[in-house]
């Protein structure tokens, strides 16, 4: 989990405001790896396989996003977006640990609820 900050004057009255951004960071994963083509070093950018719910500071996404992961690289460069942009996500509060970042899935979502409503009977 990373949050990246910048001051900026893009907007319509043109003022210095600063933006705050949640960053999600991904480990290297060996099924990342095994999609490299023979001959490459590098994978391409890919998205989520599934929508998913992300979660912070005790915070669920109010909607489901499938972000875009940058590719991984074997000769040990860091690899970056070519295109990249910010999405405005808006967050409801539930009851989870405190600085949390995780991509919940909406089959875990229902795991979720159905295990609350056990608690509550």
């Amino acid at each position: 989990m990373g949050v990246s900050s910048r001051v900026t004057n893009e907007n319509a009255q043109c003022k210095l405001l600063k933006e705050t951004r949640l960053c999600n960071i991904r480990c290297l994963h060996d099924n990342i790896v095994k999609t490299i083509p023979k001959g490459r070093k590098c994978s391409r950018t890919h998205k989520s396989p599934e929508p998913l719910r992300l979660r912070y500071a005790g915070c669920r996404s109010t909607r489901l996003y499938r972000p875009n992961y940058c590719g991984t690289c074997l000769d040990g460069r860091c690899c970056s977006p070519r295109r990249m942009r910010t999405a405005p996500v808006g967050f409801h509060f539930f009851l989870a640990s405190v600085h949390e970042l995780t991509e919940v899935t909406p089959s875990e979502l229902k795991n979720e609820s159905l295990n609350r409503l056990k608690k509550k009977n």
